[in-house]
C-alpha cells in the first residue's frame, strides 16, 4: 500500500523526528533503523548517508542545511514543509520476515521501494512563474530521508509485525534552467499514486520470486503462498480493531486513516525485535512455523492444461512478442550484488500479453479515453509475481487495438473499436436525417387535456420529426408523465409498433406505473431478443414499424446506443432517446447525446421550464446542474433545502427524522448517499423510526439477502473476481445448469477458473464464457418485518399468486414459521427469496428510475465516495414534491459540487487531442484541490 500524506508544521515533524525515529533505544531494540539520505536532490546538498537531526530540523524550516541562507525562495506561514510517503507491503510479507528473519524478504521490499521512489524523482516538477509563466517543468530530483520501521502501533502494549518504510520527502527541487532550489510539486505525485503503488507491488511480486517464493494475486494486492491465512489474521490485530470501530459508526475507507490515528497507542521500547520475533512465533502454531519457514524453494506452479499452452503459444506467435533478455545484476551498493537477475520462464511473457488484454477490456468498458498510467496500474495488478514493468510496455506497445495520442508528456489511449461505434452511429445518424415520415400524429388522448400550452407545442414538435434518431430532453422534478403518455399515444396511433425500452429493471418498473404501459423491455433483454438481432428475421420490412421509445437514455453509453441504433438499422425501426444527459451520472464509456448533437447535427426536442416559473424544487436542481459551487449552495440555503448539522454524528439522526416525518404526513419518502455502508447504516435508523412509529410490527426475522456483486461483463471473466460462498443465479440455461437454478461457488483457482457445486452435489467449473447467462451475488444478512417496504432486485416466482417483475416494490404483510413471506397482493414469496432490499435507502449508482415525493441527498466528512454534482442532481430529479441536501460540512458540499467528471468519447481523442489534455487536465487538477488534508487524522508516522 502506498500513502502520500502532506505535512505543515515543521515543529510536529521534527518532534516525530526527535521523539521518534532518533531514539537510541530504538535502534538498539532493532524495532526501526537509521534514517538514510535520498535522491538527486540530496546529492546536490551535499547529504550522504544517515541521517543528522541537525540537516533534517533545518530542511523543514527551509533552510540550506549546511549554509546560513533561505532554500527555496517562498517563506510562508502554513507552508508544505513536505510529504510523507509511506510504503506497506501485503502483510503475508510483514509475517513471512517476522518468523524467518529471511534477508532477502527485506532485500525484496527495499529493492521495490528504492526502485518506484527514484521512477517517482523522476516525474518531480516545480512551477515555472518567471517572465508570467504559469506552467510546471520537470527537474527530476528530489531529496527525502528514509526509514525502515518494522512493527505496527502496539495493541495491548505488544505490537504486530509490520514491514514499511517513511520516505519523508522535503518540499525543495532543484530547477536546472533557473540554477537554484524551489518548491516542488507534489500534485503530480499524488495523481499517479495509484500506478506508483501498482508499481511497487509488481516489483515487490518480482523480487520474491527471483528468491525463491511464490505469490498469488488477491483482489487488491497479492499474498505469498506458504503463509497460512489465519497467521495474516492473528498479526493483524490492529487493523482488526479499527474496522469495527469503522463498522460500528459507519465509516467507509476514507476515514479509516484519521481513525487510526485518533485510536493508536504510543509507541514502546518494551522488547527487543529478538524478544518479538520469539513472542510473534509463540503465538502461532508449530505446524504453521514450520510451513512458513517451507514457503521458500517452493515449486513453481505449473502451466495449466496443455491446450491452454498451445492456444497462448499461438497466440505469442501472432503477437510476435519477444522474450526479454536477462537484467543485468545491479550494481549499486543499495540493491545488494548478490542478487542475479530473474531468469523469466519462457510463457512469462504471456502473462503480460494477457494482462493487457484484459486490462484494455476492463477499462474500455466504462471509459472511452483513459491515460497511459491507468493501463499500466491495472496490467501490473493483473500480473504480480509473472510478468514486470518492462514487458507490460512491451505488451502494450505491440497491441494493435489502441490509439495513441501524447500531449505535453502524458499519453492518452482510446481503441479503433470504440472510434468505430463512434462513427457508425454518427453515420446511422446522418443517414436517417428527414428521411422518414413525421414520428406520430396530434394523439386523441385524455392526456393532451392536461397539458398547458407550451407543452402541446413540445409534443406537436416531437411528433413531427422525420429522424430515424430523435432525441427528446423533457427530465426535470415537475415532469409531467401526460406528456410522455400523449406522445406514446401518438406514436401508435400513426401506424407504429412500439416498444418502450429501460436503462434496467428498476426504470422500467417505473415507467410502466408512470405511463401505463403493460410491459417495459430491459436494454438487456432488447439485446439479446433474436428477433431484433436475427439477420433472416428481419429480410422481408415490416408492415409497421418499430419505434424503441428508450425512457432515461442519458445513463446508457455510446457503446448501448450504437447496439441500438444497429438493431434499429436492421430492423427499419426507430429510435427516440429521452433523458437529460446532463443530469445523469454514467456508468458506460461515452457520451452519445453530445456526439448526435454536435457531429451528426441533431437537434433535440426539449421540454424546459422557464425561471419565472420554476417552483423552489426545479430551481434547486438547475443551480445544481448550472451554477458554481459556492452559487449552488447559497442558492440550496435560500430554497430551504439545506441542512448543514454541526455534528458529524447527528446527520444520520437528521436524515431519518426527515424520514420518518415524511412518511407521517403520508408521502413517500426516500434518502440517497453515495456509498453502500452508509446506505446499511441509515436503513437501519429509518427502520428504528418506523417501529417507533408502529409502522413496522411483530419480530424481526433475520434472513438471507443477496447484493449484486457489481462485476462488470469483463470483470466476471476473470476468476479472482469470484469469491467462496458467492450466489450464481442463473436466468439463461449453460452446461450442466438450467435457467432459474441457483449455486454457490465453492473455490477458486487462477489456472482452473470458479468451481461451484452441480446438480448431483459435485464440484463444477462455472463456464466464463457464459457472463452473459447468469448473475452475481455476495451474502449478507439483513432482517425484515411485516410493514417493511422491499423491493425486489430480480424476477421471483411467487409460491402463491403471479411472479413479480424485477424492481417491483412490494410491502411485507406477514411471516410464517417455515420461513416464507407473505406480501401485498395476496402473493406468498419463498424463504429462499434473496433478491430484495429494502426500499428506504439507495445509493446514488442505484438511484436511477426510482422517484417519492420526498427525497433528501446525505453525506457525511470522509463519505462522499467519488460522488459529484450529478448524483445530488440525479436525487433531486427523483424527488416529486421536497428535496434536501444533508451534510456536515458546507465547504466538503462546494467542492463537491465542483466535481463533475468529464465524459468524453473515443473520436476526440483523433481529432481534438490538446482538448481531451486540457479536459483531462483540469478535472485532476480541481480534483486533488478537493481532496482535504486531515490535519488531525493523517500525520507523520505510525
Amino acid at each position: 500500500m502506498l500513502r502520500i500524506t502532506p505535512q505543515y508544521r515543521a515543529e510536529s515533524v521534527q518532534r516525530y523526528f526527535v521523539e521518534a525515529l532518533c531514539k537510541d533505544d530504538y535502534y538498539t531494540h532493532g524495532t526501526e533503523e537509521p534514517g538514510l539520505w535520498r535522491g538527486r536532490a540530496a546529492e546536490l546538498l551535499g547529504l550522504d548517508g544517515p541521517v543528522d537531526r541537525k540537516s533534517f530540523s533545518r530542511l523543514t524550516q527551509n533552510r540550506h542545511p549546511f549554509k546560513e541562507e533561505r532554500l527555496t525562495p517562498r517563506d510562508r506561514d502554513g507552508r508544505r514543509v513536505g510529504y510523507d510517503i509511506t510504503f506497506s507491503p501485503p502483510k503475508s510479507v510483514s509475517v513471512l520476515y517476522a518468523v524467518t528473519r529471511d534477508e532477502d524478504v527485506l532485500w525484496a521490499f527495499r529493492k521495490s521501494v528504492w526502485d518506484t521512489m527514484q521512477e517517482m524523482e523522476a516525474s518531480m516538477a516545480t512551477r515555472v512563474r518567471r517572465d508570467g509563466a504559469n506552467h510546471d517543468r520537470t527537474t527530476g530530483n528530489m531529496v527525502w530521508s528514509e526509514y525502515l520501521h518494522f512493527t505496527t502501533r502496539p495493541v495491548d502494549g505488544e505490537p504486530d509485525p509490520h514491514l514499511h518504510i517513511h520516505n519523508f520527502s522535503h518540499n525543495c527541487t532543484f530547477d536546472e534552467d533557473e540554477q537554484r532550489f524551489k518548491a516542488a510539486q507534489f500534485g503530480v505525485l499524488k495523481s499517479r499514486a495509484p500506478y506508483f503503488e501498482a508499481l511497487a507491488l509488481s516489483k515487490l511480486a518480482a523480487n520474491l520470486v527471483s528468491v525463491g517464493y511464490q505469490v498469488e494475486r488477491t483482489e487488491h494486492a497479492f499474498e505469498v503462498v506458504g503463509v497460512p491465512t489465519h497467521a495474516l489474521s492473528e498479526f493483524s490485530r490492529r487493523t482488526q480493531l479499527i474496522e469495527s470501530i469503522a463498522s460500528e459508526l459507519g465509516f467507509e475507507q476514507e476515514r479509516k486513516a484519521a481513525l487510526g490515528a485518533k485510536t493508536r497507542e504510543r509507541k514502546t521500547d518494551e522488547f527487543t525485535l529478538d524478544e518479538l520475533h520469539e513472542r510473534w512465533s509463540a503465538r502461532l502454531s508449530p505446524e504453521d512455523v514450520a510451513a512458513i519457514r517451507n514457503a521458500k524453494g517452493r515449486p513453481a506452479e505449473r502451466v495449466p492444461e496443455a491446450e491452454r499452452q498451445q492456444a497462448q503459444t499461438i497466440e505469442a506467435i501472432k503477437d510476435n512478442i519477444r522474450q526479454p533478455e536477462p537484467e543485468p545484476e545491479p550494481t549499486s551498493d543499495d540493491t545488494s550484488t548478490r542478487r542475479t537477475a530473474r531468469r523469466w520462464h519462457s510463457l512469462v511473457s504471456l502473462s503480460a500479453n494477457n494482462a493487457v488484454k484484459l486490462a484494455i477490456a476492463e477499462l474500455f468498458e466504462r471509459d472511452a479515453i483513459i491515460t497511459e498510467d491507468r493501463l499500466y496500474e491495472v496490467a501490473l495488478h493483473l500480473s504480480f509475481g509473472k510478468a514486470e514493468r518492462e514487458q507490460i510496455r512491451d505488451a502494450i506497445e505491440k497491441r494493435p487495438e489502441l490509439i495513441r495520442r501524447t500531449v505535453d508528456g502524458t499519453t492518452y489511449l482510446t481503441t479503433h473499436e470504440a472510434v468505430a461505434e463512434e462513427r457508425e452511429l454518427v453515420r446511422f445518424a446522418k443517414e436517417g436525417r428527414n428521411s422518414v415520415r413525421q414520428l406520430g400524429i396530434d394523439p386523441l388522448s385524455l392526456s393532451v387535456s392536461k397539458l398547458d400550452h407550451y407543452e402541446r407545442a413540445v409534443l406537436r414538435k416531437l411528433m413531427e420529426s422525420t429522424d430515424r434518431i430523435t432525441l427528446f430532453k423533457h427530465n426535470g422534478p415537475t415532469r409531467k408523465p401526460e406528456l410522455v403518455r400523449a406522445a406514446l399515444t401518438g406514436l401508435q396511433q400513426n401506424g407504429h409498433r412500439l416498444v418502450v425500452v429501460a436503462p434496467n429493471a428498476t426504470s422500467a418498473r417505473e415507467a410502466e406505473q408512470a405511463y401505463g404501459v403493460k410491459e417495459v423491455q430491459t436494454v438487456h433483454q432488447v439485446l439479446a431478443n433474436d428477433e431484433y438481432r436475427s439477420i433472416a428475421k428481419n429480410i422481408v420490412p415490416k408492415v409497421f414499424k418499430t419505434v424503441f421509445w428508450v425512457e432515461d437514455a442519458g445513463r446508457l453509453g455510446t457503446r448501448t446506443i450504437a447496439e441500438l441504433g444497429t438493431i434499429a438499422k436492421r430492423t427499419g425501426a426507430r429510435l427516440v432517446l429521452t433523458g437529460d444527459v446532463d443530469r445523469a451520472r454514467k456508468y458506460e464509456r461515452g457520451d452519445p447525446f453530445r456526439l448526435l448533437r454536435e457531429e451528426a447535427r441533431l437537434h433535440s426536442v426539449e421540454r424546459r421550464v422557464v425561471l419565472e416559473q420554476q417552483n423552489g424544487l426545479e430551481r434547486a436542481v438547475d443551480s445544481i446542474v448550472h451554477d458554481s459551487g459556492g452559487t449552488c449552495v447559497n442558492t440550496l440555503e435560500q430554497l430551504d433545502k439545506l441542512r448543514v448539522v454541526a455534528d458529524s454524528t447527528k446527520v444520520f439522526e437528521h436524515a431519518a427524522d426527515f424520514f420518518a416525518e415524511q412518511e407521517r404526513a403520508g408521502r413517500s419518502a426516500m434518502l440517497v448517499t453515495p456509498t453502500p455502508g452508509r446506505a446499511s447504516v441509515l436503513t437501519d435508523m429509518v427502520r428504528n423510526r418506523l417501529r417507533a412509529d408502529g409502522k413496522l410490527t411483530g419480530r424481526e426475522k433475520t434472513t438471507v439477502q443477496l447484493v449484486s456483486a457489481g462485476l462488470t461483463r469483463q470483470e466476471m471473466r476473470r476468476s479472482d473476481n469470484y469469491r467462496r460462498g458467492m450466489v450464481i443465479d442463473f436466468f439463461q440455461p449453460t452446461r450442466g445448469f438450467a435457467s432459474g437454478d441457483r449455486t454457490r461457488v465453492i473455490a477458486t483457482d487462477p489456472a482452473n477458473g470458479v468451481w461451484v457445486w452441480g446438480k448431483l452435489g459435485n464440484a463444477v467449473r462455472l463456464n466464463l464464457s457464459h457472463v452473459d447467462r447468469f448473475t452475481v451475488s455476495t451474502v449478507k444478512r439483513t432482517s425484515i418485518a411485516v410493514g417493511d417496504r422491499i423491493r425486489l432486485t430480480r424476477r421471483t416466482r411467487a409460491l402463491i399468486g403471479k411472479p413479480i417483475n424485477a424492481g417491483t416494490v412490494v410491502t411485507v404483510t406477514g411471516l410464517n414459521p417455515f420461513g416464507q413471506v407473505a406480501v401485498s397482493g395476496g402473493r406468498v414469496l419463498p424463504r429462499s427469496l434473496g433478491h430484495f432490499e429494502h426500499d428506504y435507502v439507495t445509493t446514488s449508482s442505484k438511484l436511477h428510475g426510482r422517484r417519492a415525493d420526498a427525497v433528501a441527498f446525505v453525506a457525511d466528512s470522509g463519505g462522499w465516495g467519488g460522488a459529484e454534482s450529478k448524483d445530488i442532481a440525479a436525487a433531486g430529479e427523483a424527488a416529486r414534491k421536497d428535496f434536501r441536501v444533508v451534510v456536515d460540512d458546507r465547504e466538503n458540499l462546494v467542492n463537491m459540487l465542483a466535481h463533475v467528471r468529464p465524459v468524453l468519447n473515443a473520436t476526440e481523442l483523433e481529432d481534438d487531442p490538446d482538448m481531451v489534455d486540457v479536459e483531462l487536465s483540469d478535472y485532476a487538477h480541481r480534483f486533488r484541490k478537493m481532496q482535504p488534508d486531515n490535519l488531525e487524522g493523517l500525520r507523520f508516522g505510525h
